[in-house]
């Protein structure tokens, strides 16, 4: 069983939306007005039990009052009959063996999500399956109109979101067809997880959602109650309880396809976390995702950050935290880190005082391969973690979304780069890895040469982008990490004074069949390395200084090496520079056979 305590806000790209992080109110106990058979229980703050098995409620919400244009979610028919939005009917796969069974990596489900990249773990396969309620006489699932317009369900202590989640089960309870039972597939008594997809708010421009039921408090201090900390749903013997923090999420829609914010919202209960921060500390918000600060380039405007591939980064962008907002609407799936959390990464521990030739990593998508790389005891990030991400999952090439409509226009959200991701964390390698992450670039930048939507739309300029060179992957250019790159493989881009590096490398990174396998090599100690091959720019400083080299090195095209001010090295071995690579030795330092 795990537990969630907390309702957090993922934000979504919208048009005049406030971005604000959420936490739930207190709320008040009490009876509830309605004609169904609940009744308030006591309740304790939210949980829910994730087992191998989850058969989540979908519930579509469009207030009468949102009239707004939509083309993801257009508006037809009459409240009451209206039918959902043409990509609910593809969420979830309502029977568990259309999951497990005959499904392919090109599923547009959520039960294809999680399945595909837990089913190779140890502690997988999760099985998500689902059904879209209310439905008319037809059996056919339409959208569900609360009785009040949106700003009925943020004024006053009597009101707010939770209440409108209490009207909904009073219509489903009313409705014989309706068994609630069907969605507590653990048979804890807890209802699995209510998917409640809101189309809109009118009086609250808020896009992104809220992992918890019973309600948040808006940036306009409207108040969006509760009406007990947990409900009884059902009649006679078919009943679940509702934990109202810990039993579902509210998702507002935000302009597109709204799987990114499903994902998360419902990652936040799965993992049992909050959003991953960053290593970096506080205030930090020009700085690279590595342990100790270098500026590096941030998009103006953005606050795009670096955990653009982890599906559990978010939080408001606030003024005096602008670190926590994060590129996360770039890529879909989850990272080695979340996999570790679920038990579903194949993990490889590697022992970095030995050389170990042909690393084999096959994509993480599908695999869950991740090769974990133990660091040092303290403070600073235990763990580095090498994983392959690459296009080869419907979720990692997500198609383009032509909504024919210029305002949104045509929108890419396909994995930014490829290559090997290299992250940091803090932990074991064997235990499940913390909330504290960070991504190291190679090339220390996050560049974003174009923009991935051709619309009109506010929403449709920065959100959607290419971002680059942040991988390690066959080419020019970063290639390996090592003990002089930055950042390095120890974690950091200079080493703090009196720190002792770690001295092995992560080199010869290739491809390794035409599956998208890839494969590098780990040398313990670079220093003792026959020949030294520099890839990628390097740096050689106070840590290096004294060194002997005494087998050749060679820097090859592309790459350019610095010895810094103070630092002697020297190359007794011979240095050979490509055409096309540089090394300087700046002044203050000494490079003795560079000649």
């Amino acid at each position: 069983m795990r537990f969630f305590p907390l309702a957090v806000l993922l934000l979504a790209p919208a048009v005049e939306a406030q971005h604000v992080c959420l936490t739930p109110g207190t709320g008040q106990g009490g009876g509830l007005p309605g004609t169904g058979t609940r009744a308030v229980v006591d309740g304790t703050p939210g949980s829910i039990a994730f087992e191998d098995s989850v058969h989540a409620l979908v519930v579509f919400v469009r207030f009468e009052n949102d009239t707004d244009r939509a083309p993801e979610w257009p508006i037809r028919g009459e409240p009451g009959v209206e039918p959902i939005p043409d990509w609910g009917g593809t969420l979830l796969k309502e029977n568990p063996a259309d999951v497990t069974g005959a499904m392919g990596l090109d599923d547009p489900t959520l039960s294809a999500y999680f399945f595909w990249q837990s089913q190779s773990g140890p502690e997988g396969p999760h099985v998500l399956t689902g059904e879209v309620w209310p439905r008319d006489r037809g059996g056919r699932p339409h959208v569900f109109t609360p009785s009040k317009p949106s700003a009925g369900y943020q004024a006053g202590r009597e009101s707010g979101y939770g209440y409108l989640v209490a009207e909904l089960f009073d219509a489903l309870d009313a409705d014989p067809r309706f068994d609630p039972t069907r969605f507590d597939a653990n048979r804890d008594g807890e209802l699995d997880h209510l998917m409640l997809v809101v189309r809109r708010d009118p009086d609250v421009r808020v896009t992104g959602g809220v992992a918890g039921l019973s309600g948040v408090n808006s940036p306009a201090a409207r108040t969006f109650g509760r009406p007990a900390a947990a409900l009884t749903v059902g009649r006679r013997d078919r009943t679940v309880t509702v934990d109202m923090n810990g039993s579902g999420a509210i998702n507002w829609v935000g302009g597109e396809y709204s799987a990114a914010t499903l994902i998360h919202e419902y990652g936040h209960v799965l993992f049992s976390m909050g959003h991953t921060r960053m290593i970096t500390p506080e205030g930090a918000a020009v700085r690279t995702a590595v342990s100790n600060d270098v500026p590096y380039w941030v998009p103006e405007g953005t606050g795009a950050y670096a955990c653009a591939y982890n599906r559990m980064c978010g939080g408001g962008a606030r003024g005096d935290r602008p670190y926590e907002s994060s590129g996360y609407d770039v890529t879909l799936t989850l990272s080695g880190l979340e996999l570790r959390r679920m038990g579903w990464a194949r993990r490889t521990v590697l022992d970095p005082s030995r050389d170990t030739t042909g690393v084999r990593l096959r994509t993480l998508y599908g695999s869950g391969e991740v090769a974990l790389i133990p660091l040092r005891d303290g403070s600073g990030a235990d763990t580095l973690s090498l994983e392959n991400r690459q296009r080869n999952g419907y979720f990692d090439r997500f198609p383009s979304w032509d909504l024919e409509d210029p305002y949104y226009g045509l929108v890419n959200r396909d994995l930014p780069s490829t290559g090997l991701l290299a992250t940091l964390s803090y932990g074991d390698p064997a235990g499940p890895g913390g909330a504290l992450y960070d991504i190291a670039p190679p090339s220390n930048r996050f560049r974003r040469p174009r923009s991935r939507c051709d619309g009109t739309s506010d929403g449709c300029v920065d959100p959607y982008v290419w971002w680059a060179r942040d991988m390690l992957r066959p080419g020019p250019s970063a290639t390996q990490m090592t003990p002089w790159t930055r950042p390095n493989v120890s974690g950091y881009t200079h080493y703090p004074e009196g720190f002792e590096p770690n001295w092995f490398a992560v080199t010869n990174v290739r491809h390794d069949g035409d599956d998208g396998t890839m494969a590098f090599d780990v040398v313990a100690d670079v220093r003792e390395w026959d020949a030294i091959v520099i890839t990628a720019d390097s740096w050689m400083g106070a840590e290096s200084d004294g060194l002997v080299f005494d087998g050749p090195v060679r820097v090859t095209d592309g790459a350019t090496l610095r010895v810094e001010p103070g630092t002697t090295v020297t190359f007794a071995g011979g240095l050979v520079v490509d055409e096309g690579a540089r090394v300087l030795c700046l002044p203050g330092a000494t490079c003795v056979g560079a000649e």
